[in-house]
C-alpha cells in the first residue's frame, strides 16, 4: 500500500501564481483604462482647441468687416469688388466665399493667424422697401476640421434719418436785405418758413423749382427728372416782385416747434445725444477752438458750439465737404460757386456742420452736406449751401445767401453712418 500526502507548500504556491494573475489583470485594466481616458481627454482637448481656433477667427472675421465697412468711404465696394486670385475663394454649399487672409494682404490689414471665409450678402426686406446687409462667416481651425459659423444683419447708423424736402427750413423766418439765390430741381418747394419770408431788398433774388411743363413725360423730361438728383430743367418762381407758391410762410406747425424739436425731428435725437453719438469734431469757441480748423473737412459731423455767438470771416472757413461737377441742364445755372472742391476719390464727401448759437458770415464759404443754425444767420457774407439748411432763428443778412437742394448729397450724409450687428439678429454656431 502507497500512502501519498498533501503538500501545503505546493499549494501555496498556486495561490500565489492565481492571485499574481489577478493582479496582473487588473492592472492591465486600469492600465487600459487610463490610457483610454488619457486619450479621450487628448481628444477632447484638440477639439476644444480646434473649436477656440474656428471661434477666434470668425471672431477676428467680424471685426475685420465692420472696420473695413466703417473706415473707408467706399467700404462695401472694398468688400465685394475687389478682383483677387481664385486662390482666395472657397466655394461652400456651393457659393463663393473669399478667404479673409488673401483680402487681409489686399487691403492692407493684418494677417490674422487662422483662416475664415466671409460673404456679405444685400438682403431686401419688407415688400422691397429696404435693404440690409447681412454678413455671412466661417472661421476654420488651423487644420480645418473646426468650423464656427456667425450670420448677423447689419444695420447702418443714419446721421440724417429725416433729410429736409426743401433748400431752406427757417423757424424764425427768412429776411435777406442782399441778395439769395435758392433753387429746387427736385421739387416744387424752396423756403419752408415759421415766419416772415421776405426777398424784396434785392433784384437778384429768386427762387427756382422743377419746370412741370418741360417735356412732359419724355424719358428724361418731368415728372421723370425727379427721380434723379439735380437733372430736373427749372423755372423761376419768385423775385423781388412777387413770391410764388414755392415758399411757404408763417406756417403754425413749424412756428411752435421747439429749438430741439425741431432739431430732433430731422436728425432723430436730442441735440446733446446727437453730438455724444455721431459728432466727429466738436469745437469750443469760447475755449479757443478755431473754426478754420474744419476747412475742407469731408465725411464729417461737426459740431459748433458758438456760445454767445461767432463771426466766421473769410480767412476762417471756405469750403467743408466736397462735391462732383454738376454737369447736364443745370451745368450753366449754378451761379458760379458749385462746385468750390471736388471729391478727389469719391463722387460726395459731405458733411453735417451743427452751429449751436447765432452766427455772422463774413466771408464766402461752402457747405457741402447740410447746415443747422441753432440761432439766428446775419451777416454781409455769402454763404452757400449745397444740400439743405436749417435754422431756428430768422435770417437777417445783408449779404447773400445761395443754397442748392441736392438729395443726393443728403443721401450720402447717411451712407457714412457706422455699421453695427442688429440686435437679435446674431446667430453663431461650431460643428
Amino acid at each position: 500500500m502507497i500512502n501519498s500526502t498533501h503538500s501545503p507548500r505546493r499549494e501555496k504556491g498556486a495561490v500565489t501564481l492565481f492571485m499574481a494573475v489577478i493582479v496582473l489583470a487588473l492592472i492591465t485594466i486600469v492600465a487600459f483604462y487610463t490610457t483610454r481616458t488619457v486619450l479621450f481627454e487628448t481628444k477632447v482637448q484638440a477639439n476644444n482647441l480646434r473649436a477656440k481656433q474656428a471661434f477666434e477667427a470668425s471672431e477676428a472675421a467680424h471685426s475685420y468687416v465692420l472696420n473695413v465697412l466703417n473706415d473707408t468711404a467706399d467700404n462695401k465696394e472694398q468688400l465685394a469688388d475687389i478682383d483677387l486670385n481664385d486662390d482666395c475663394y472657397r466655394s461652400v454649399n456651393g457659393e463663393d466665399w473669399y478667404d479673409l487672409k488673401c483680402r487681409a494682404n489686399v487691403l492692407g490689414w493684418p494677417d490674422f493667424t487662422y483662416s475664415a471665409n466671409v460673404r456679405l450678402d444685400t438682403v431686401t426686406v419688407s415688400g422691397g422697401s429696404d435693404e440690409v446687409d447681412r454678413v455671412n462667416i466661417i472661421g476654420f481651425s488651423e487644420d480645418t476640421r473646426a468650423k464656427h459659423y456667425i450670420f448677423q444683419t447689419l444695420v447702418q447708423e443714419r446721421p440724417l434719418p429725416n433729410a429736409p424736402l426743401t433748400p431752406i427750413t427757417a423757424k424764425g423766418g427768412f429776411i435777406v436785405q442782399g441778395s439769395a439765390t435758392v433753387y429746387n430741381p427736385e421739387g416744387v418747394s424752396t423756403i419752408w418758413s415759421g415766419g416772415d419770408v421776405d426777398l424784396t431788398q434785392n433784384a437778384s433774388s429768386s427762387t427756382f423749382v422743377a419746370d412741370p411743363s418741360y417735356n412732359v413725360n419724355a424719358a428724361d423730361g418731368y415728372p421723370a427728372c425727379l427721380d434723379e438728383s439735380m437733372t430736373c430743367h427749372m423755372v423761376t418762381t419768385s423775385t423781388q416782385i412777387a413770391a410764388g407758391p414755392d415758399i411757404i410762410e408763417f406756417d403754425n406747425n413749424l412756428k411752435n416747434l421747439s429749438d430741439e424739436e425741431l432739431f430732433e425731428h430731422f436728425f432723430g435725437f436730442p441735440m446733446d445725444e446727437y453730438v455724444d453719438r455721431f459728432a466727429t469734431i466738436e469745437l469750443d469757441v469760447d475755449a479757443g477752438d478755431e473754426v478754420s480748423s474744419i476747412n475742407n473737412a469731408t465725411g464729417e459731423v461737426v459740431y459748433i458750439d458758438a456760445g454767445s455767438g461767432i463771426d466766421i470771416g473769410s480767412s476762417d472757413l471756405k469750403t467743408v465737404g466736397c462735391s462732383y461737377d454738376i454737369t447736364g441742364v443745370n451745368a450753366d445755372n449754378n451761379g458760379g460757386y458749385l462746385p468750390s472742391e471736388t471729391c478727389a476719390d469719391s463722387p460726395l464727401k459731405p458733411t453735417i456742420v451743427i452751429i449751436d448759437g447765432d452766427v455772422s458770415f463774413k466771408g464766402l464759404p461752402v457747405f457741402y452736406g447740410i447746415l443747422f443754425v441753432k440761432g439766428e444767420l446775419s451777416g454781409n457774407g455769402t454763404p452757400a449751401v449745397e444740400g439743405a439748411m436749417i435754422m431756428t432763428g430768422a435770417s437777417g443778412s445783408t449779404g447773400s445767401v445761395d443754397v442748392w437742394y441736392n438729395s443726393n448729397m443728403l443721401q450720402a450724409l447717411n451712407d457714412q453712418g457706422d455699421f453695427f450687428g442688429l440686435s437679435g439678429g446674431w446667430r453663431d454656431w461650431a460643428n
